[in-house]
């Protein structure tokens, strides 16, 4: 799963997970949601379990703004996907399951879900690597460019990060190309 599309600021997080055996219990994901419908405290206390459970392992990748201008957000998700598959993967052939407009390359056997991050917990798991990985990297970027209040709003197009645009320009973690979110 990816996280970080819609953010005028940051880079775009692809997180995998993979099960390392077949008798993962299923209770391990009992109660796990989408990134995106848990608050920041159950989304840390989610992959502190996650990160270290001994029958998992998971990965990530980031593509940053540079290269999100240059090739689009979709593409640049994509382009994470790929190295994420890899690391799991171990240079042997895996069956992937992704979230919504997410592909691998045609040879790598997969299926993309739509709204796969609330129907299969493994997606699930892989948001809120995702989101957590992001969340405490904008916070280190609110250390290094202060003004921007990433800390507060991870780079998302709120009214304050807009306001903050506006008086300051952009910085070098900005989304160029998202200018027209500014209107």
């Amino acid at each position: 799963d990816e996280v970080g599309r819609g953010p005028l600021a940051g880079p775009v997080v692809v997180a995998g997970v993979k099960i390392s055996t077949h008798s993962l219990p299923s209770k391990i994901f009992s109660g796990i949601k989408d990134s995106k419908k848990l608050s920041a405290k159950q989304r840390e206390e989610w992959f502190s379990i996650l990160s270290i459970h001994p029958k998992l392992e998971w990965a990530v990748a980031k593509v940053f703004p540079k290269v999100i201008d240059r090739i689009n957000i979709s593409a640049a998700a994509n382009l994470a996907v790929q190295p994420v598959y890899k690391k799991l993967a171990n240079k042997k052939l895996y069956y992937a399951v992704l979230d919504g407009g997410l592909r691998l390359a045609p040879n790598i056997p997969h299926q993309t879900i739509i709204k796969g991050d609330e129907k299969v917990p493994l997606i699930a798991a892989a948001s809120i690597i995702a989101k957590v990985i992001r969340d405490r990297l904008m916070i280190r970027l609110h250390k290094k460019y202060p003004l921007y209040n990433f800390a507060r709003h991870k780079g998302y197009g709120t009214k304050l990060h807009k306001k903050m645009i506006r008086r300051f320009g952009y910085s070098d973690v900005h989304r160029k190309s998202f200018l027209s979110f500014l209107e």
